[in-house]
């Protein structure tokens, strides 16, 4: 009853102060939407394991880079969401299964031209962990219009062992806080597998 008690919280919460999640790969037409990518080299797919929210998340894989593979493995997730205008951060769920140190990037973009064209932000992914990556949505380049978003463009910098399930991508407004990790995703997968670091675990279990 805690756990339905906290969605239905959040949920409202979200309706009243103007949150959106643009990504939770979720419905059918959010997984059938969702890049699918499967080589030697690299995997993105829809997956049913550390969902942060719901039972799905996006998995991103790429082995190491080596001379004559791509330098920066990518895709891009797109968004019905033109305006971000009025919106301080966007908000990625990553549980980061390899071990770290890996480059995340991203390009926030128009719908059309360069990506480059957009607002670029990155993070360095933790070893075996999770987190929560803010992008601050304050500096956007005069090459790109907030109020004609188009494109999430993910991508990496030479990657060594990326393995990253990505879930709840959301735009925040001024104040709000960050969602709460919730569904079954969190329980199953993510609170074990963190309990190899003990002090991350905990600071999880005391959010939920």
């Amino acid at each position: 009853m805690k756990n339905i008690t906290l969605v239905l919280t959040l949920t409202v919460y979200f309706a009243a102060n103007g949150a959106v999640t643009l990504f939770d790969f979720e419905t059918d037409a959010e997984i059938k939407a969702a890049p699918r990518v499967r080589n030697h080299d690299l995997t993105v797919c829809v997956s049913n394991a550390f969902a942060t929210s719901g039972s799905h998340a996006l998995y991103f894989k790429s082995g190491p880079w080596k001379k004559g593979r791509a330098e920066w493995p990518s895709f891009n997730l797109h968004t019905d969401v033109k305006d971000w205008r009025g919106y301080d951060r966007l908000v990625f769920d990553l549980a980061s299964i390899g071990e770290g140190a890996d480059s995340f990037n991203t390009f926030i973009c128009g719908p059309t031209g360069p990506v480059q064209n957009g607002l670029n932000a990155n993070i360095t992914l933790p070893p075996r962990g999770f987190m929560q990556w803010v992008v601050p949505l304050k500096k956007w380049p005069k090459t790109c219009d907030p109020s004609n978003i188009g494109r999430v463009h993910l991508f990496l910098d030479k990657p060594r062992d990326m393995r990253v399930f990505i879930d709840r991508i959301t735009l925040l407004k001024k104040g709000e806080p960050l969602p709460v990790p919730s569904g079954e995703g969190v329980a199953r997968d993510l609170l074990p597998f963190l309990s190899r670091s003990s002090s991350e675990a905990l600071a999880l279990k005391n959010e939920l």
